[in-house]
């Protein structure tokens, strides 16, 4: 397997092609068992983990507008 050849890039791309099928199986499998890290929740559930909720206007003691 010489660097270069048609036969390395046609491994790796099949390589690449295979691991984003794998990395997407297993992230649909990890949403399918916690619902709750689904993307449009996540950003919030990671903030409130982190303890950076401090701008979220539905914390205790907010102002109200």
């Amino acid at each position: 397997m010489q660097r270069g050849s048609g036969f390395c890039a046609l491994v790796g791309r099949w390589g690449l092609a295979l691991s984003l099928v794998i990395g997407a199986v297993l992230l649909g499998r990890i949403f399918r068992d916690m619902p709750y890290l689904l993307p449009n929740r996540l950003p919030g559930i990671v903030l409130t983990k982190w303890g950076l909720d401090c701008c979220s206007p539905w914390r205790a003691g907010a102002p109200s507008r």
